[in-house]
């Protein structure tokens, strides 16, 4: 009875294999056209890559407060990667930048500064040595674009919502604010929200600095609350305090990132640079299925930042988290074997990381076949054979595979449809 299973899964995933792009095909299919100067959103342009019937995919890139000039090059290091690997894969492009140059910012800079760093462990950990980014991933920034960083500092590059006509937002916070709103209320069927900079925690809250008024993790999952509750969304918070949000911000159909696992981490965190560049190294792809899903880039962030630290006998001040199962707890990359976390939780809570490995910068191709509706219910589908495979020891042989072969077979067709028949001319 079970080698009939067998035989028979085996002819499911056979037939699914034939229907998935090579990872040269991949490659060639999703190939964008170089990111130019002008393609980065200006006040009033979109970037997106419209399609009829095809919600947008959006990325909104904050950029805090830096407080120190070294600390905005950094930033602005990897907002330019973000940007690009946004404008390279057809996302709505939306950035959030202070309106003031860095060397106004360094003028009151002091205060952030020794606010982010007040509880150092070492003085190596002062934050006067944010690395550059890694060797072995280059950002990939054509030599116009790398033109660009030099003039980042003195180029405003804001969100201007739809509707306002006589008056502008004063604030980063309220560009912010007003900048969701609009994304809520437009054809949308994925978000992705970075944030870069700094943060702060008093001890009962955290919040992300920007330059003027900052906000909490409750105040960012206030306004978030206005988007359609079954709206994808993505949240990665670079800055350090920022495991103090992760409770706020965690939601079902929701990933959330942060540099730090607790508030009190304070220091200034280096894991936002490698998480960038990350997600466009091909030594992510830990599964070599020739995509980067954002679980893949995390982990392969998560151990840079710790060898960062291991190199030069450091004492590690952050611990970056991923919450996909909505539990507001978090995982560290340390629990992890490939893409999979081992061992369980004492409550039975699902584990993080299947629903982030579902999400890409980078749609692998055969995503590009499929219409909203569909990924969804693929989405859906990898969940549960997720969910059964953690099950396997449980079970017997024979039920494991009884209950594994309708999800393979829907899969299966879902990927590799069979080809329409039309009734045949009457006439």
């Amino acid at each position: 009875m079970i080698g009939r299973y067998l035989a028979r899964l085996l002819l499911i995933l056979a037939i699914g294999l034939l229907s998935v792009p090579s990872t040269a095909q991949q490659t060639e299919q999703t190939a964008i056209p170089e990111a130019t100067a002008d393609s980065t959103l200006d006040a009033n342009s979109d970037t997106s890559n419209t399609k009829p019937d095809n919600p947008q995919r959006t990325m909104l890139v904050v950029v805090g407060a830096a407080g120190k000039s070294e600390y905005g090059e950094s930033f602005l290091k990897q907002t330019a990667i973000w940007e690009k690997a946004a404008l390279e894969n057809s996302f709505r492009l939306i950035t959030i930048k202070p309106t003031v140059s860095l060397d106004e910012q360094s003028e009151d800079g002091d205060e952030v500064l020794n606010s982010t760093i007040s509880n150092d462990a070492t003085t190596k950990n002062r934050g006067t040595d944010i690395p550059a980014p890694s060797e072995s991933a280059d950002s990939g920034l054509t030599e116009s674009e790398s033109g660009r960083l030099d003039s980042f500092a003195e180029r405003v590059v804001i969100a201007a919502a739809k509707g306002i006509e006589n008056e502008t937002p004063t604030t980063d916070r309220d560009r912010l604010v007003e900048t969701l709103r609009e994304v809520a209320s437009s054809d949308i069927h994925e978000l992705w929200v970075v944030l870069i900079g700094h943060g702060t925690f008093d001890g009962r809250t955290a919040k992300f600095n920007l330059v003027g008024p900052d906000f909490s993790g409750a105040e960012l999952a206030g306004w978030l609350e206005e988007l359609p509750s079954e709206l994808p969304v993505v949240i990665i918070n670079t800055a350090s305090a920022s495991g103090g949000m992760l409770k706020n911000l965690s939601r079902k159909n929701r990933v959330v990132v942060t540099a730090t696992k607790s508030g009190a981490e304070t220091n200034v965190t280096r894991f936002g640079q490698f998480l960038a560049d990350s997600v466009r190294d091909p030594q992510a792809d830990l599964d070599k299925d020739g995509s980067i899903s954002l679980l893949e880039a995390f982990l392969l962030a998560a151990r840079r930042t710790q060898e960062f630290y291991d190199s030069d006998s450091r004492l590690a001040t952050e611990h970056a988290l991923i919450d996909d199962n909505g539990d507001g707890r978090g995982t560290s990359a340390a629990w992890f074997t490939g893409i999979r976390v081992v061992g369980r939780s004492r409550d039975g809570t699902e584990p993080d990381g299947p629903r982030a490995h579902q999400f890409f910068i980078a749609n692998p191709a055969q995503s590009e076949t499929l219409t909203a509706e569909q990924q969804s219910e693929r989405s859906r589908l990898e969940l549960e054979i997720e969910s059964l495979i953690r099950l396997k020891p449980n079970l017997p042989p024979e039920e494991y595979y009884r209950q594994l072969e309708p999800l393979l077979l829907s899969l299966s067709l879902l990927s590799n449809p069979p080809p329409s028949s039309e009734p045949p001319d009457q006439n």
